[in-house]
This record gives structure tokens, sequence and C-alpha cells, in this order.
């Protein structure tokens, strides 16, 4: 295990996906702060509380898993980041969506 993580570290593409993701992920949750902290909007139904905590998780759950799985399959590694990264333009696409929404 320790040797997949050592070579996932010194893949550059990797860690640029990953970088990416935790990036992301940060910028979601921040977001996600203000956005209901702001003002009264669809974001603070009871359905969409846990995404605070869900964009953490799917952060931390694929980043072990690409880990554990580089030494193995790259392909598999990147695409535990690349879900990362799908998962949290969608969400901040239709958090932009909804802020600029004139309706909503």
């Amino acid at each position: 295990m320790w040797e997949s993580i050592i070579l996932a570290f010194r893949d550059r593409i990797y860690l640029l996906f990953a970088a990416a993701a935790l990036l992301l992920s940060v910028v979601i949750f921040y977001l996600f702060r203000q956005l209901t902290t702001k003002n009264e909007s669809i974001w603070l139904a009871p359905i969409f509380t846990p995404i605070h905590f869900y964009v953490i998780v799917v952060f931390a759950i694929n980043f072990i898993l690409s880990l554990v799985s580089h030494k193995r399959d790259k392909f598999l590694s990147l695409a535990f980041n690349f879900t990362t990264l799908a998962v949290d333009v969608l969400l901040i696409t239709a958090m932009i969506l909804n802020l600029t929404n004139s309706n909503g």
C-alpha cells in the first residue's frame, strides 16, 4: 500500500487531478456556507443539508480509493478523482444557476 501512495505522489497528472478535486471541494463547501447563511433560498431545504458533509466525504473517499488503486490501475485511480471533479462541477453549476435565477 505504501508503494502505491509513493507512486501516486510522483505522478504529476494524478496530483493535478487530486489538487483540482480538493480545491473545488473547498470552494463548494465555502460557497454553500455563504449561500445558506446569506439569504433564504432553495438550498435551505432539508434535502440539501447533507451537501456540506457530502462534498468533503466524497472527496475523502475518492482520494483514499485513488491512492490505494494507483499502483494496480492508474486509469481507475484518475477516474476516482475525475468523479469527484464531475460531482463538484455539477454542484457549483447548480449553485450559480440558483444565484442568477431571478425567479428563485
